[in-house]
């Protein structure tokens, strides 16, 4: 599953090419006719609410994360409480704040 604070329907796009199961992202509203209105729909899919919103959609699909096994990957500090989620932290060519981070959690770093 493809975590990103993109627009939900850009993130399934991505989730697509990327063979993914899934895109979760933030909201985007649509009227009545189907035309994009712009208005973030819930939550931004961001910083402390990401991995809530990634537990969330995994538990509404029936998928139990207990005992699982999560990998994450991310390249900003924004993404630290995603990353702490995960068992398997990578950070990829990450910022100057995530670095810091990666150092001092001892997480995998690409790039």
């Amino acid at each position: 599953v493809l975590v990103s604070g993109m627009f939900t329907p850009l993130s399934q796009a991505f989730a697509d090419v990327l063979g993914a199961d899934a895109g979760v992202g933030t909201g985007l509203g649509f009227d009545a006719d189907g035309v994009c209105t712009g208005k973030v729909v819930g939550s931004v899919c961001a910083g402390e609410l990401k991995p809530q919103i990634a537990l969330e959609y995994l538990a509404a699909q029936g998928i139990e994360t207990d005992g699982a096994e999560i990998f994450a990957s991310a390249d900003s500090y924004s993404d630290v409480p995603l990353l702490s989620l995960a068992h398997h932290a990578t950070a990829t060519y990450p910022d100057e704040g995530l670095e810091a981070e990666v150092v001092a959690q001892g997480w995998e770093r690409m790039g």
